[in-house]
């Protein structure tokens, strides 16, 4: 959020001061009420929550990069950190993470707002990864959207203003292992075809998913169709 607080405020309005702090602009050679205006910094005003899943692909392809995977998700969680003003308390901005190899090997944390206790744990978290193998890279995004929706439906978010739902992936690309036999799931296609038929369209409070993810190209990918 961006504020300005004045101590006090003058105008060359022919009116003199007015005992409310308006908007006005000069148009044909008069002051007049500018109504657009007012009603743009109303709605500027109103304090918006984003959602930041951060999915983080820790199987044994990937050890050679893990070190700049973990350091590029701790500058993405100190950006936001600096952009939500360092906050002491409630933020606008909610984060969480999910760390995988395995289906039994994947971690969803929490989604929290991102204070300066959040980013400490997050960081200590992120410090504390090590690579296994296994890649269950849909199951590991869709327990990551379904965290999402967990919180947006518990009484933590309170119906908050949202203005972004945001899902950004770091992973060498090839899933090994996702199954979800509840959902009767036995393969990584079947669950590739299934996440897309749930999620390309997917909104969360009337918003768009926006998921993203930075590939980085991993032992296990021996060819350029692979990668492509």
């Amino acid at each position: 959020d961006v504020r300005f607080t004045f101590s006090h405020y003058d105008t060359d309005y022919p009116g003199g001061k007015d005992t409310r702090l308006q908007f006005w602009r000069y148009l044909y050679g008069e002051w007049v009420p500018d109504g657009e205006t007012r009603q743009g910094s109303r709605e500027m005003s109103e304090k918006k929550s984003m959602i930041v899943m951060l999915v983080l692909d820790c199987s044994s392809s990937m050890s050679s990069d893990i070190n700049s995977i973990k350091q590029a998700a701790k500058n993405l969680v100190n950006t936001l950190y600096n952009a939500s003003g360092n906050p002491n308390g409630n933020s606008n901005i909610k984060i969480g993470y999910v760390t995988f190899s395995t289906v039994g090997n994947t971690y969803v944390s929490d989604i929290k707002p991102l204070t300066q206790s959040t980013k400490s744990q997050i960081e200590s978290a992120i410090n504390s990864i090590s690579t296994s193998n296994g890649t269950a890279l849909y199951y590991a995004m869709d327990k990551a959207v379904e965290k999402i929706e967990a919180y947006c439906n518990s009484t933590n978010f309170s119906n908050e203003p949202l203005s972004s739902v945001t899902m950004l992936t770091f992973t060498d690309g090839l899933d090994q292992g996702s199954i979800d036999k509840s959902k009767g799931i036995r393969d990584g296609q079947s669950y590739y075809n299934y996440f897309v038929d749930k999620y390309k369209e997917k909104h969360i409070n009337g918003l768009p998913l926006c998921s993203n993810i930075i590939g980085v190209r991993g032992n296990d990918i021996i060819s350029d169709n692979q990668w492509n």
